[in-house]
């Protein structure tokens, strides 16, 4: 692996990184997080598209980034009513005026 094939690796992974980040926004892991692991990734997956494949595994890098960062995002959805404390409920009403703390 040369140093032109680590330059094209790091370079997919960010620019996936920054693409995907760009569009989760705040749904998923934040854009410097996406943009980290896109290199982490781009470099991983480059290297096994070198090794397994012929070519100079730059597509492999770009598809599998592509992958891995969806993955990442899908499975860290947070949203905001998860971070807002629930609405009170008619039965959470009615249990605090039956039971009243003294």
């Amino acid at each position: 692996m040369s140093m032109g094939s680590v330059f094209s690796f790091i370079t997919v992974g960010l620019l996936v990184g920054f693409i995907i980040g760009s569009l989760i926004k705040e749904e998923g892991i934040s854009l410097y997080a996406n943009m980290f692991w896109g290199v982490i990734s781009g470099l991983i997956n480059g290297w096994i598209g070198l090794w397994f494949l012929q070519g100079d595994g730059v597509f492999f890098a770009f598809q599998g980034t592509w992958a891995f960062l969806f993955l990442v995002n899908v499975f860290h959805q947070h949203h905001v009513e998860d971070e807002l404390p629930l609405p009170e409920t008619n039965a959470a009403i009615i249990h605090k005026l039956t039971f009243k703390n003294k």
